[in-house]
């Protein structure tokens, strides 16, 4: 298998884990997602994320090596803060866009997020109730088929909490979200995948 395999299977299974798993400690400091600077490592990582922000090609080798670092030594240290580092305000600012989007059910339990909205009491309830339907995430050794029916999962409970927002909280949401970014998945052995 070669490199950019595992570098990919890693970085679907860290993108498959902070989507379905719940908030963390991590989750509920400000300023930070429902994933934290972890996520926004490995994020940085992906094809599609890198075209979206409009990383050069300097910036794409100062995040490999910061995303290489925390592999080889599993700690986070001040990993936001080399991340912000290397990218300018207006693709920190893109990067909690689409972050925001792969958060999913999430992003909408993170207290910031849920504040900015305005969620209440009974909305936050049943948004915790449509995350936990959504189950754990697969290994790192789980195959393809497990990660299209966990997105699968995810996407449909996303729309379920979509539904608990009011109008007014639903339109702020996607304002937040920005322009949607559509990521891609490495073919199986019968097709290429698409997530949304």
């Amino acid at each position: 298998m070669n490199r950019t395999v595992v570098v990919s299977a890693m970085l679907i299974a860290l993108v498959a884990s902070t989507v379905a798993g719940a908030p963390t400690k991590t989750a509920n400091k400000a300023n930070r997602g429902a994933s934290g600077p972890g996520f926004d490592a490995s994020l940085l990582q992906m094809d599609q994320v890198q075209k979206e922000l409009q990383l050069t090609e300097e910036q794409r080798t100062k995040l490999l090596m910061i995303g290489m670092q925390m592999l080889q030594t599993g700690k986070r240290g001040n990993l936001e803060k080399q991340v912000n580092a290397v990218l300018k305000p207006e693709q920190r600012q893109r990067l909690k866009e689409i972050r925001l989007q792969l958060d999913g059910v999430s992003a909408l339990l993170n207290p910031k997020i849920g504040k900015e909205l305005n969620l209440d009491a009974d909305q936050i309830a049943k948004l915790r109730a449509i995350q936990t339907s959504v189950g754990s995430a697969p290994s790192a050794k789980a195959g393809a088929d497990q990660y299209l029916k966990l997105l699968a999962a995810r996407k449909e409970a996303t729309a379920k909490a979509l539904e608990v927002l009011t109008p007014e909280q639903r339109k702020k949401f996607e304002k937040m979200q920005g322009k949607k970014v559509e990521f891609e998945l490495p073919a199986t052995n019968t097709s290429k995948s698409k997530a949304k």
